[in-house]
């Protein structure tokens, strides 16, 4: 089973703000593939168990705050028996891309990203898949933690959402394809 987490911030408050663009994307996926996501609170996420490419899936949004996914992700790669090379993918936001570009890699570090340390910490482990989707960077007075927890403007948000959808595909393609080829292919776009 492929456990495909996306990071974001749960509530309301923070449904469309920039930090939150892997919830979204494991959203288009759920709508793509018809999963539908339930809250699980022992497992402290909003799961949807299903198929991609005929494989079987998880989709994952943990609970907790971003910097905070570490321990559900552990949980879930625990319960479930998720080899963490070959079967977990985690999306996140990145504001060192461009907007929109997105950036796939097997192994890393954590870029500095607070939920990818969080995760890397939990699992003892940096080679799982990851997914960098790019909002770009503050302007250059503006908080960072003010603008990751902005919502994109008017004229980026069409953007954004063909962006998502790219994500998706690519997901679909590191399932079907293997992990080299998808990168050899996406991270080769401009």
């Amino acid at each position: 089973m492929n456990l495909i987490v996306g990071l974001g911030n749960s509530g309301n408050k923070y449904k469309n703000t920039k930090h939150n663009v892997g919830f979204q994307v494991i959203d288009a996926i759920s709508v793509q593939h018809k999963i539908k996501i339930l809250p699980d609170k022992k497992m402290c996420a909003y799961l949807g168990k299903g198929c991609v490419e005929g494989e079987n899936v998880l989709l994952a949004k943990p609970s907790s705050f971003v910097n905070q996914s570490g321990e559900v992700v552990r949980s879930l790669v625990e319960y479930f028996n998720i080899p963490i090379q070959e079967k977990l993918i985690v999306v996140c936001d990145d504001m060192d891309l461009p907007l929109g570009k997105m950036r796939i890699r097997g192994k890393g570090s954590s870029g500095g990203h607070k939920g990818l340390e969080s995760i890397i910490r939990e699992l003892g482990d940096s080679n799982f898949i990851r997914i960098r989707m790019g909002i770009g960077r503050p302007p250059q007075k503006k908080d960072v933690v003010e603008y990751v927890l902005s919502e994109f403007k008017k004229n980026e948000s069409k953007f954004i959402l063909k962006s998502i959808s790219r994500v998706a595909e690519a997901i679909a393609a590191i399932i079907k394809e293997g992990i080299e080829k998808t990168m050899n292919i996406y991270n080769r776009e401009e």
